[in-house]
């Protein structure tokens, strides 16, 4: 559809176009996602440098990551801590949901222990800047969720036929949400011949 000629004019489809400037959005906020966590990634390497490769949780962006780093703004503190405190203090940066605190908490030890260490100076200004965009991480996460939920609601309210694309496996509500949004409605594909209502 991008790349080839088109032989159907364009025509203003208002119906469609709410579902496009949604799922349009949503692509838009995916690559702003992708960017800020990329972002987050170069400057953490500054802050921990093998923190992204020894990986003593299974998502450093998860929440207890997330936390740990807004929590402590100086992580030489928690090497120092004992593995018991360290270990519970993970648990509860995670919400019960770390599978053994006590595992994660040595790895994270270790991990800072390799880390080369950070010049005093850069520290205040590094963490701030790694907490807002955790913060802006967060933002763009719940835009997603909110962009979702509008395109679903356009979705089972004007148009059912894209939960046929929904239910092809591998297709989720944004790849459909995209592609019919894009196409739009199929009757002007048959100008100039006799337009079965059944085949919408």
């Amino acid at each position: 559809l991008r790349t080839q000629r088109r032989k159907h004019s364009w025509h203003f489809a208002p119906d469609w176009l709410r579902l496009r400037f949604y799922s349009r959005y949503r692509f838009h906020l995916g690559q702003n996602l992708t960017r800020m966590k990329n972002y987050f990634w170069a400057h953490m390497f500054l802050w921990c440098n093998t923190y992204g490769h020894g990986k003593p949780f299974s998502d450093g962006l998860g929440a207890c990551g997330r936390a740990l780093l807004q929590e402590f703004p100086d992580w030489q503190a928690l090497q120092e801590m004992p593995i018991e405190t360290l270990a519970e203090q993970l648990a509860s940066c995670s919400a019960k949901k770390l599978p053994d605190p006590a595992d994660s908490a040595q790895q994270l030890r270790e991990v800072i222990r390799q880390s080369f260490p950070l010049h005093p100076e850069l520290s205040t200004g590094l963490h701030d800047l790694l907490t807002m965009t955790i913060e802006h991480i967060a933002f763009i996460e719940k835009q997603i969720v909110q962009v979702e939920k509008q395109m679903e609601k356009e979705i089972r309210l004007h148009h059912p036929e894209v939960i046929h694309l929904i239910n092809i496996k591998g297709i989720g509500i944004v790849f459909a949400a995209g592609i019919a949004s894009e196409i739009g409605g199929l009757k002007r594909f048959f100008a100039g011949q006799k337009w079965d209502k059944r085949k919408k």
